[in-house]
């Protein structure tokens, strides 16, 4: 036994809600009289009488056909399970391809129809088992005479990555398991996967289409790359979030071509498409979104005046404000002890920490500062993690106010001293205890001041300022190195049959069901209408 479609048998949950609606509506109701004369002849139904329970036939009946209905519509089968073919579909962003234009039926659909051809002839009782490779562990059961015209993808059509042939790893698994021969794939990549595997393409050989490759930033504007096919007349549309759509004509050619174009705003999303190629598709256009870097910190504490840090986030072109009320992408603390930030408050880069005795309440285990005001020697720090790649020159001097005690936890970056850690990388916040107002202090004079500002705040806000693609796919999945395998052969097909028994009387099942479940209502609906009759 079986079930083709067992998320159907959902509807069995319907049962009990219909058994409490029953009831609820045959309960015995309140009457409100103006004297219990009016009572007088009524028949009287006494408290054994009440205490009887006997079936009621009109819920039995109803109950009876939705769950037929629910067994039908799952696609019971008892015995065997009849001859099957079970075919996987690829339905990654290159078989939506459509060679005819906009209009026309794409790659997949090709496939899926001279498979089915070659499937009615090879075998014209058997059922087709399809299984999307981007959702392996559903299977739609269907006979071949039945099978739908577009081909029946759990996943939408989505058209993502085919990531063959590990993704074929489940249906091969369903294959021994269910005692099928082979699996016929439908797919336009040419891979040798074993006899068991019979490749089978659309038959058409798709023209190379226009595909958005990649973008990233250039400054304030985007760098859109644009694969070119055959086509001429190709246009890049820019879509930036909360402005109207602009349009720049792409270079005539085939190969790469590079085009600056509008980039969204800090935080904001925009949707690059290639318009007047063979209908687009899913390689058509790239969704991205604007993430990381810091364009306005927040500077405060009692050295907040910090000449030298102002001037140098306004060459970064950070903008700079003291205002609580303004929204930033990160705080720039300066002097004052060690404070993590609470709550919503910013990621925050605490520069020239004072000493304290007592370590910090904080989510990350907590800072103390322990007193070693001194001059030192970059060539005396070390190092690691994330600051490992902005080192100081060896000749410049620092002014420490401190060293730090970290209370728990591994820090993911440190500046260290023979003495201890000048600087710390934690969850949220970036602490040291260099001072690069003091008149002692160089740093603000060499390269790896920028370097390690840039770096705190990148690492702050989640990476550096930039583009990312929620949609992108790989240049592999853009374009197929050479033609798509050809449809399989009646003989290939056929040689991937599962015979089984019982294959009509098992196609009956779920039509005997719908008929059972439609004696049941009609003789609920008899028992109805007599009762309202004989009333």
């Amino acid at each position: 036994m079986t079930l083709d479609r067992p998320s159907w048998l959902l509807l069995l949950l319907a049962l009990p809600l219909l058994w409490w609606l029953h009831r609820r509506l045959r309960a015995p109701r309140e009457v409100v009289v103006a004297a219990v004369a009016a009572l007088r002849g009524a028949h009287v139904q006494t408290a054994r009488g009440a205490a009887r329970r006997v079936l009621d036939v009109d819920l039995a009946l109803l109950l009876a056909a939705v769950a037929l209905l629910a067994l039908s519509a799952a696609g019971l089968r008892t015995g065997g399970d009849g001859a099957a073919i079970l075919v996987a579909l690829d339905t990654s962003a290159s078989m939506r391809v459509r060679p005819g234009g906009a209009g026309g039926e794409d790659l997949l659909g090709l496939a899926w129809r001279v498979a089915r051809e070659r499937a009615a002839n090879a075998a014209p009782d058997a059922d087709l088992v399809v299984v999307d490779l981007d959702v392996p562990q559903n299977a739609e059961r269907m006979p071949v005479s039945g099978a739908p015209a577009p081909p029946p993808t759990a996943s939408g059509g989505r058209g993502g990555v085919d990531d063959l042939p590990a993704s074929l790893v489940p249906v091969l698994e369903r294959a021994r398991r269910e005692g099928f021969p082979g699996v016929l794939l439908l797919t336009d990549r040419v891979l040798d996967l074993g006899a068991d595997i019979v490749l089978s393409g659309p038959g058409v050989e798709p023209p190379r289409t226009a595909a958005v490759v990649g973008a990233i930033l250039d400054g304030e504007r985007a760098l859109v790359t644009v694969l070119r096919g055959a086509e001429t007349g190709l246009a890049l549309e820019t879509e930036v979030e909360g402005r109207a759509a602009t349009r720049v004509a792409v270079p005539g050619g085939e190969g790469l071509a590079t085009l600056h174009v509008a980039a969204p705003p800090r935080g904001g999303a925009a949707t690059y498409r290639v318009l007047g190629g063979a209908g687009g598709g899913p390689m058509g256009a790239l969704h991205v979104t604007r993430v990381g870097g810091v364009s306005r910190v927040r500077i405060s504490g009692p050295g907040r005046a910090a000449p030298r840090q102002r001037a140098l986030l306004a060459a970064l072109s950070i903008e700079v404000t003291e205002s609580v009320l303004d929204t930033v992408e990160a705080e720039l603390v300066v002097g004052g002890p060690a404070t993590a930030p609470a709550g919503d408050d910013p990621p925050r880069l605490h520069v020239a920490v004072a000493p304290a005795v007592d370590t910090e309440d904080a989510e990350d285990g907590g800072v103390a500062v322990r007193a070693g005001r001194g001059v030192l020697s970059a060539a005396r720090i070390a190092a690691a993690g994330e600051l490992a790649e902005s080192v100081p020159a060896p000749g410049v001097t620092f002014e420490r106010r401190g060293v730090l005690d970290l209370a728990a936890g591994a820090p993911r970056g440190t500046w260290t001293a023979p003495d201890g850690i000048v600087a710390a990388v934690l969850p949220r916040r970036i602490v040291t205890t260099l001072d690069p107002e003091a008149s002692s202090s160089t740093w603000h004079a060499d390269a790896s001041f920028p370097v390690f500002y840039l770096r705190a705040f990148e690492l702050l806000a989640g990476g550096p300022d930039r583009l990312r693609p929620t949609d992108a796919l790989p240049l592999s999945e853009i374009v197929r190195a050479g033609p798509p395998p050809a449809p399989a052969t009646r003989d290939r097909v056929a040689s991937l049959v599962r015979v089984g028994g019982g294959a009509q009387g098992s196609r009956a099942m779920p039509a005997l069901l719908a008929l059972l479940a439609a004696g049941a209502v009609v003789g609920a609906a008899l028992r109805g209408t007599r009762r309202f009759s004989g009333a």
